[in-house]
């Protein structure tokens, strides 16, 4: 096995996904993900980088073998307490929670809802430009890393290109995204969830 394929082993079994589940998110055939990750086939088409990177919550760099940057653990190393709790941007952009992108800034966890400072997580600030549903201006998000949709809630989702923010919720009858009006539709097998929101903040300025 290569250092590729071994890197997009490991991240896939971190995701907990399968080899079909995740050939399902990049658009190719489980064989081919087999092939990738035994070594059969030693490079990834450019055209499938993106989708693959995204899939498994890393940047295109780490997947290429640059290590200093670019899997979700660029988010994990800034949840330790030393570094206080970073504060990301928020735009439309899936590489901006692909690690593709410097964190503004950080913040005590002290000055977090209480409800808030023992948990793992990073603040998402959305860009002026990018409105988000289930946000109004002004609105700080406190989210953690997700890659599978496990508990209803918030999610910043991944859709045909652009991120976006849903509720999900699951039923007998399947599972469903709504959006702040209650308008609910079938979740699209092929919308990816970046981040659970685990609450919003209205924070006092702090930029």
């Amino acid at each position: 096995m290569n250092k590729l394929g071994e890197r997009i082993r490991s991240l896939r079994e971190k995701a907990g996904l399968s080899k079909a589940a995740l050939a399902r998110r990049v658009g190719v055939s489980d064989v081919t993900i087999s092939y990738w990750e035994s070594g059969a086939i030693q490079r990834v088409g450019h055209s499938r980088l993106g989708p693959l990177s995204r899939a498994l919550n890393c940047s295109v760099g780490y997947l290429l073998g640059d290590t200093k940057h670019g899997t979700q653990d660029s988010f994990d190393a800034c949840n330790a307490s030393q570094h206080g709790v970073c504060i990301f941007s928020l735009t439309r952009e899936p590489a901006c929670l692909n690690g593709g992108s410097q964190a503004l800034g950080s913040i005590p966890a002290s000055l977090l809802p209480e409800a808030w400072q023992e948990q793992d997580g990073y603040l998402l600030r959305p860009d002026d430009r990018s409105h988000f549903d289930f946000c109004h201006e002004g609105d700080w998000m406190f989210a953690a890393p997700a890659l599978r949709f496990t508990t209803p809630g918030l999610y910043v989702m991944e859709e045909k290109g652009q991120l976006i923010i849903q509720r999900l919720v699951k039923e007998p009858s399947g599972c469903w995204a709504e959006n702040s009006r209650g308008e609910r539709k079938a979740l699209a097998v092929s919308a990816l969830p970046r981040a659970r929101v685990l609450g919003v903040w209205q924070p006092i300025t702090l930029y």
